[in-house]
């Protein structure tokens, strides 16, 4: 034996590369670990809906769901299980998705579909299509949709000399009170403004006329609620889906960063007047969220879930909204306002 211990040698370029590797694999380990509900969430994408960007519970068959994509994909309906994967698709005729944002139902069986983005203020023409809802669950329904009635519209203020034109993009639709409704996506503040279409004829042979199918339609100011967060981070206010539960009584409002529910009950005039509770979302988890809705009341399920789906087409639960305290994975607080 040496009477003086080995010189130590410096690693070799190769070595420390090799030590630099391996690290890097046990910090992406650490990662898949801590966030590994992530991808068990999202493990439909691959059988869901790419750059979702809407939401709908099926009248006509519970359990299931209506969504479509963003912009500038196929004028397409896909039917989803509660889970998001595709169960089948439904072409629309005569039409083309340029901004599709969200989509809603009145119960009576109509849907409502969105082309209502407008991300610089410059669409001239804004519209929802209001179609027949389809039954999938019955045997060898067709999947060519038509458009009943295309109701296009403007704001009331947009051409206010001090109107922002960021302020009349919207990404949320919903059905109360026997009205449409629609909120628009701020990015210079974190506010949302409630927009109400006037009443609408379901008498299909009523509306034939050419002039009343496609004349333009006013909308009615309702009132503006603050989403909070911050604007500065892109995170702030940026309401993206709307939803009405199966009883009529409760509002969910989504945006990225926050769910909120509202009591429909307390001002039949003002949706947004009443706010129950928020959630505060873990954007690790909830990513950029772009539909909600409310599931089917069951008698499995005496209070209804609360279905998120974000751009990847993942779908996330939050069980009994109106009761549930503990935080998850998807949400890191539950707020309830006074």
């Amino acid at each position: 034996m040496s009477p003086h211990p080995p010189r130590s040698r410096r690693p070799s370029r190769f070595t420390s590369k090799l030590s630099r590797a391996t690290w890097l694999l046990a910090l992406a380990g650490l990662i898949v670990l801590a966030f590994g509900h992530i991808a068990a969430s999202s493990q439909t994408r691959d059988k869901g809906v790419h750059e979702a960007s809407g939401l709908a519970r099926c009248t006509t068959w519970p359990g299931h769901y209506w969504s479509h994509a963003d912009s500038f994909n196929p004028a397409e309906l896909y039917l989803l299980d509660d889970n998001g994967t595709i169960q089948s698709s439904y072409s629309i005729a005569g039409i083309r998705n340029v901004d599709w944002e969200d989509i809603t139902s009145d119960q009576q069986g109509f849907l409502y579909l969105g082309d209502i983005g407008n991300n610089n203020g410059k669409r001239k023409k804004l519209v929802v299509y209001r179609i027949p809802e389809p039954d999938p669950s019955i045997q060898g329904y067709s999947k060519k949709l038509q458009v009943e009635r295309a109701l296009y519209f403007r704001y009331p203020d947009q051409s206010l000399p001090n109107a922002r034109p960021s302020d009349f993009d919207a990404e949320s639709l919903f059905w109360a009170n026997d009205h449409l409704y629609l909120l628009t996506k701020h990015t210079k503040d974190t506010k949302t403004v409630l927009y109400q279409f006037p009443k609408l004829k379901h008498s299909a042979k009523r509306d034939r006329s050419r002039r009343s199918r496609n004349s333009t339609i006013t909308l009615k100011r309702i009132s503006e609620f603050d989403l909070g967060g911050s604007e500065r981070i892109a995170f702030g206010g940026r309401a993206t889906s709307a939803d009405v539960s199966d009883d009529g009584r409760y509002l969910a409002l989504l945006s990225y960063h926050a769910l909120f529910i509202f009591d429909l009950q307390f001002d039949r005039h003002n949706p947004l007047a009443n706010p129950l509770r928020r959630f505060d979302l873990n954007m690790w988890t909830s990513q950029q969220c772009e539909g909600v809705a409310w599931s089917s009341t069951k008698k499995s399920i005496p209070l209804p879930e609360i279905l998120i789906i974000n751009e990847g087409g993942a779908v996330f639960r939050i069980p009994h909204p109106l009761t549930v305290q503990e935080p998850s994975k998807l949400f890191y607080q539950v707020h309830d306002y006074p």
